[in-house]
């Protein structure tokens, strides 16, 4: 996509495959499980339990995925959002100097125009 002044293009973050599940760090393989079956956080009540070793991971990296991608996608929005008022901006400026580089010729002839009236006409 390109921004909607600017027209530059707008870089996007390929989506590639599915990132597989990373190994568990040593001693975090597995969750604490309940003492009583059926209690919160057991795999009868699909509790956190129920999500131990590998399936647990692929879930955490889901939720990671998701995140840092609505991340991303807020961040280049805003990107294309302050590049277009950077336009914006620079053409305010660029409008701004002519009026200027004007203002400053009108300045000098009105300059040589005041000089030329109270020069002293000589006689001939």
């Amino acid at each position: 996509p390109r921004g909607p002044r600017t027209g530059h293009r707008v870089p996007r973050v390929p989506r590639g495959p599915p990132v597989p599940p990373v190994p568990p760090l040593p001693g975090h393989d597995r969750l604490p499980g309940p003492k009583a079956a059926g209690a919160v956080g057991s795999p009868e009540a699909g509790g956190a339990a129920a999500l131990a070793g590998p399936a647990a991971n692929a879930v955490h990296l889901e939720v990671d995925r998701r995140f840092y991608q609505e991340k991303s996608e807020k961040l280049s929005t805003e990107n294309d959002q302050l590049r277009d008022e950077l336009y914006l901006v620079k053409a305010m400026l660029r409008k701004m100097e002519e009026k200027l580089e004007d203002y400053q010729l009108s300045l000098r002839h009105t300059e040589v125009d005041g000089a030329a009236l109270s020069s002293p006409i000589s006689p001939r």
